[in-house]
Order: C-alpha cells, then sequence, then structure tokens
C-alpha cells in the first residue's frame, strides 16, 4: 500500500508555514517516510527514504539516514522505553497514586 501526504509543516523557530510532500510507503512490514527533497546515499534523487520504521526482534524502532554521503544508518532509535505498558512508566505512576492516598 503506498499514500503519499501533504501538509502544511511548521518552522519550530520562525512559525512559517510551508507545504511540503512527504511519501508514506508500506512495504514488507516496513513504514517508509520521504520528505520531498530528502533521500539517502544508495538512491537515486527523489527515489530514497531517509526513515524507515520497524519491528525488529520484537522491538519497534526508528532508523534515520541522517547524512546523504553516508551508506550505513546515522540512528536507529530503540522505542522499547515509550511504551506505555512499559513497566517502569507503571511504577513511577503506581508511587504517585500511592503519594495521593
Amino acid at each position: 500500500m503506498k499514500r503519499n501526504i501533504t501538509f502544511n509543516l511548521r518552522d519550530q523557530f520562525s512559525d512559517e508555514f510551508e507545504n511540503l510532500e512527504v511519501k508514506v510507503k508500506f512495504i514488507n512490514g516496513y513504514i517508509l517516510i520521504q520528505p520531498k527533497g530528502f533521500g539517502d546515499a544508495c538512491s537515486a534523487d527523489g527515489k530514497g527514504w531517509p526513515i524507515m520504521i520497524e519491528k525488529y526482534q520484537g522491538r519497534m524502532r526508528v532508523i534515520v539516514w541522517g547524512d546523504i554521503m553516508e551508506e550505513d544508518p546515522t540512528h536507529t532509535i530503540d522505542l522499547s522505553n515509550a511504551r506505555e505498558d512499559n513497566p517502569e512508566r507503571i511504577k513511577e505512576l503506581q508511587k504517585e497514586l500511592d503519594a495521593m492516598t
């Protein structure tokens, strides 16, 4: 399944808006994201996908190719600690509830 999305992106510093086309592609269990004008080292211009979301060894992660001159990803972000059912988060919430009573 492929889907192209166009939306207004606000510059967080200047509050200026510009239209930016972002392509999102779901393929082989991956979510690929391509903001127009951004790519990766191994793809022709307009064909690269510099952001990927995947599940790997049971963990959700985001892979980013933040440097178009590098073949390998520059960032791999494990989202395990962002899970809403994270045991550490549940412990902290329980502490807060106990403190209220």
